[in-house]
């Protein structure tokens, strides 16, 4: 049994995507230890940094809110061990997104985005999990649409889900449990794969700060070694 970990990115109004992490149980215990060793080295140079703050990519990118007070870089050091720990971990990472002005261009009246990336996800994992021979139960960040979503993904375990999904889905069982990122390391891992990986495909889009581009390519780089999937949806 395997647990799919499932977060979610954007950029503006063009793009939004769905990372799924699919991870057993050496892969959890790794990441939860490495996520909790990379707090202890910041907490050890940042003087009332908590070694148990939230390993949220888009802070730790900018530098805000609990990582405000940490240096650049020490935030890049940070968000290149995560990547190395999840690229050694055994873990698979899925990103399945959509192109917003195509998705819009093509359909009249589009489902809205979330619940559109997550049915594609999570019909993507399934496909990943029956290669394997493997079932897995969802745990995704929490979110508004928790009890839609729950409810379509008892649907689409039933039947083939017009619209959002071209199988049945087999090999996810139960229901989905939605949770507070800032209390999983492993929702947090999923959140800093999905948030660069979601970069990747900012095509109009170039780092302004030279100096972060190596560091962010390596981070993809990383990623991109365990990524069973990674597709934007409608695409040219």
């Amino acid at each position: 049994m395997r647990i799919v970990y499932a977060d979610e990115s954007a950029h503006l109004n063009l793009l939004y995507v769905i990372g799924a992490l699919v991870a057993d149980d050496d892969a959890v215990g790794h990441l939860q230890s490495s996520l909790d060793r990379i707090g202890q080295i910041v907490a050890h140079e940042v003087e009332g940094f908590d070694p148990t703050t939230e390993f949220h990519a888009y802070d730790m990118f900018h530098g805000e809110r609990a990582w405000d007070s940490v240096p650049v870089g020490l935030r890049v050091k940070a968000s290149v061990l995560t990547a190395k720990a999840i690229a050694r971990s055994g873990a698979t990472f899925i990103l399945r997104g959509l192109d917003m002005p195509r998705l819009e261009q093509r359909y009249r009246y589009p489902f809205p985005p979330h619940e559109l990336a997550f049915a594609q996800a999570l019909e993507t994992a399934d496909e990943h999990l029956a290669r394997l021979g493997e079932r897995a139960i969802v745990v995704a960040d929490e979110h508004h649409t928790a009890e839609d979503g729950r409810r379509r993904f008892r649907r689409m375990r039933a039947d083939t889900l017009a619209g959002y999904s071209g199988r049945r889905i087999t090999n996810l069982v139960d229901t989905v449990y939605f949770g507070p990122s800032h209390h999983s390391r492993l929702l947090q891992a999923a959140d800093v794969a999905t948030y660069f990986m979601c970069r990747r495909h900012w095509k109009p889009i170039r780092e302004e700060d030279a100096r972060a581009r190596p560091h962010i390519a390596k981070i993809v780089n990383l990623i991109w070694s365990c990524t069973a999937r990674d597709y934007v949806w409608p695409n040219s």
